[in-house]
């Protein structure tokens, strides 16, 4: 399930390099922030075990780096939020601009 969200954000990635505005381009790069932001906590998790087993304690690093992985999720989620509301309303915005002979 995983493999297929990376994949599905990596060609939506690249046919927005090739076909898509750099308008366009944020939103989908925000996409992808939004999807692969959830493997942000299991990341933070095997992190925070390695620190804790370092100093005698893996099941307080794990809850620890959970947490830290939780913050990172939160945050890149919201990164990604804006990315896609910016960038499409840049988009959108241009493409009537055009519509309307009012390009700038």
């Amino acid at each position: 399930m995983t493999q297929r969200r990376f994949t599905v954000t990596a060609v939506a990635w690249a046919v927005s390099l090739v076909a898509a505005p750099v308008m366009a381009q944020q939103a989908v790069e925000g996409a992808g922030k939004i999807i692969t932001a959830p493997a942000e906590v299991p990341k933070g998790t095997v992190k925070g075990t390695g620190k804790g087993a370092n100093k005698g304690a893996p099941v307080a690093g794990a809850a620890v780096g959970t947490v830290e992985g939780t913050g990172k999720a939160v945050r890149k989620t919201g990164h990604g939020t804006a990315d896609v509301v910016e960038g499409t309303g840049k988009a959108v915005g241009g493409t009537l601009r055009g519509l309307s002979g009012k390009e700038e």
